[in-house]
């Protein structure tokens, strides 16, 4: 009865806690958020309106693509009733997928907004989570072989920890598309929280980078960007003349030996004595073993003198690159025909979320779209991360008083067994001292005379 009584009190402590400590789950009105922030952008997705991939977003059919792609809450995700977000599904895979405009966006008027979130389901060990803004492309054969013209987002892998920032101009003396990096990125947030990066490509050649709604790096799009041409290059043609002497010092031919130079690093033992015990016949011809030689100074070499001959380092003439341009206006990208998620991974459950492309001018709405949407996903993931480490440390908690009480019982059950085995032997002991005193009287008894 006793043991029944803690399992009715244990279940009642449980429902108890149930009824009064509810997960906070918030609702957030995904679709009607993004409905009302289209206006201020060129492109905006918010894949959790949806229950399924939206029809404009294509799975590349490429062949060397095999990772899938869906629409899923996935991990981390608790604290939003109904969050859902495109994730990546397979580890060791390459993945491709994409969405064409209808009509390109051309950043040469306002400039470039580039914004979406990431969600890892665990930490990233070897994975990119960048997006590509392509040149004109088909959708159903989307690679990497596609060129882009921005390419924008986190990557770790190795060595590599970073947001990438690069983008492409084509270079009108070549005509061929060269590609300038962003010097010094900063690294990426490597974690299972939602993090969201913006880009802002502006004018005066200016660029931002903001990560979860902070500047985390501005600079200029020339200046701290690489792979731009050299104003002059070396003659190609230009060949060093056979009698160019480039050898600043040489040996000085007057400079000699010293007679008692040791070269000899190793030396017979003298000290050595032949084993009495050595047969020639069965071990050969006995030889003294080598040791150091004490005297060895090292190989000789003559000392360097200056050349008189030395005319100096030679170098290749400098001649005008024909490939050098100077661009003023480098913030004028070419036109952007969609965006691509193209990647390979070794880790599976790379989320994105609410990517936007739109102008440099629209920054500020985009700030504004983060506080209505990253940051409630943000707190109210943290928020349920928190009362879910309680619900934790309050089942363990009620387990062990469990335990302490039963532990508790159990005692006061031996306890109380102990006493009665210690009654019932007094009490059998008392008998037997009094069986044994009856037979002492019996004894002392007088015996009957038969008369």
């Amino acid at each position: 009865m006793k043991y029944l009584f803690i399992l009715v009190l244990l279940l009642s402590v449980v429902a108890f806690c149930e009824e009064e400590a509810q997960a906070p789950v918030v609702t957030l009105d995904h679709k009607g958020i993004a409905d009302n922030a289209q206006k201020d952008f060129f492109s905006l997705t918010s894949f959790s309106t949806y229950d399924k991939l939206p029809k404009e977003w294509v799975v590349t059919k490429n062949k060397d693509y095999k990772g899938e792609w869906k629409i899923e809450a996935g991990e981390n995700a608790n604290g939003i009733e109904g969050d859902k977000i495109l994730i990546a599904q397979n580890e060791a895979r390459k993945h491709g997928i994409s969405t064409k405009f209808e009509k390109a966006f051309d950043p040469s008027e306002d400039g470039l907004l580039i914004q979406y979130e990431t969600r890892f389901n665990k930490q990233l060990t070897c994975a990119g989570a960048y997006l590509k803004l392509p040149q004109d492309f088909k959708p159903k054969k989307f690679s990497g072989d596609d060129n882009y013209i921005v390419m924008f987002g986190p990557d770790k892998c190795g060595g590599t920890n970073k947001v990438h920032v690069i983008y492409k101009r084509l270079n009108p003396n070549t005509e061929e598309w060269e590609e300038h990096a962003l010097i010094n990125p900063p690294s990426i947030k490597n974690d299972v929280e939602p993090h969201v990066y913006t880009l802002v490509l502006g004018k005066e050649n200016k660029f931002e980078l903001f990560i979860d709604g902070e500047s985390k790096k501005t600079g200029d799009l020339i200046d701290d960007f690489d792979g731009w041409q050299e104003e002059e290059i070396d003659d190609p043609e230009d060949k060093k003349p056979e009698d160019w002497v480039d050898e600043a010092m040489i040996e000085d031919p007057e400079d000699e030996k010293p007679e008692d130079w040791v070269e000899e690093e190793m030396i017979e033992d003298e000290n050595a004595e032949e084993p009495e015990d050595w047969d020639e016949d069965e071990d050969g011809e006995w030889e003294r073993p080598m040791i150091a030689n004490p005297d060895y100074k090292g190989d000789w070499k003559p000392k360097k003198i200056d050349n008189p001959d030395y005319i100096g380092e030679w170098k290749p003439k400098k001649i005008k690159n024909e490939a050098y341009y100077v661009d003023e206006d480098t913030w004028k990208l070419s036109k952007i025909f969609g965006v691509g998620i193209e990647i390979w991974t070794m880790d599976a459950g790379l989320g994105f979320d609410n990517l936007i492309v739109g102008t440099a001018t629209s920054k500020d709405a985009a700030l504004e779209y983060i506080e209505k949407t990253w940051k409630v996903r943000k707190e109210a993931q943290k928020d349920y991360k928190e009362w879910e480490e309680e619900q934790n440390k309050t089942e363990t908690e009620t387990e062990t008083d469990s335990e302490s009480e039963s532990e508790s019982e159990s005692d006061s059950e031996s306890e109380s067994e102990s006493e009665s085995e210690s009654e019932t032997e007094s009490e059998t002991e008392e008998e037997v001292e009094e069986v044994e005193e009856v037979e002492e009287v019996e004894e002392k008894k007088p015996e009957k005379k038969e008369l």
